[in-house]
């Protein structure tokens, strides 16, 4: 039996269709790019202030709920100033874009990274105590500074300043976990940079 043409009324009916198809397609995919616009930093791909601290929460409760280890780390690109002002502002991102991927490359897919402001960054290490966070602070630290990037024809090196913090009886919310790593990364900071620092009591 030969195949009967198409009528005009299913023509029409079968492009509505495609059209609607289509606009659907076109709103899931801008959905789709307006949550990772609104979770992501543009820049260098990791999370963005606020979703890590969405996330962070969420990981303190579960550690909280089940006894869980739980550090978080604070990490600051040394000098930048100094690679934007002899480089420029497309080096320095260059170099920032370059110190994230280290980061996600080195970290575990539980591990939460996020770029905390300017050229300092924070990650969160779920089931970590705190000699393990050390490990990963020094074993990423020692990594970066063996990065070499080409910026304007010239090899330039990266060091970067960490601060370490874990949950403890001294640190029993995430407000403090983050200070402490916070005060940890400057008295990193202070003491020359390049180097890790871990918070403890007696840094009080």
């Amino acid at each position: 039996q030969a195949l009967q043409p198409f009528s005009a009324e299913e023509i029409l009916a079968a492009r509505v269709f495609a059209n609607q198809a289509g606009v659907a397609l076109q709103n899931s995919l801008l959905h789709s790019e307006l949550q990772q616009w609104a979770t992501t930093d543009p820049l260098t791909g990791c999370f963005n202030r606020r979703h890590f601290f969405e996330l962070a929460h969420r990981e303190f409760e579960r550690a909280n709920r089940y006894g869980l280890d739980l550090s978080m780390v604070m990490m600051d690109l040394d000098r930048f100033k100094n690679v934007n002002d002899t480089y420029g502002h497309a080096a320095g991102d260059l170099a920032l874009k370059t110190l994230a991927r280290t980061c996600l490359d080195s970290l575990r897919e539980v591990d939460i990274l996020a770029r905390y402001g300017g050229e300092e960054f924070i990650f969160l290490l779920p089931n970590t105590n705190l000699a393990g966070a050390q490990q990963v602070a020094e074993r990423l630290h020692q990594r970066i500074a063996r990065l070499s990037i080409p910026l304007n024809g010239e090899q330039v090196r990266l060091t970067t300043s960490m601060g370490v913090a874990t949950l403890n009886t001294h640190c029993s919310s995430l407000e403090s976990l983050l200070q402490h790593a916070d005060e940890a990364l400057y008295k990193a900071k202070a003491a020359g940079r390049n180097q890790v620092t871990v918070w403890l009591p007696e840094h009080e």
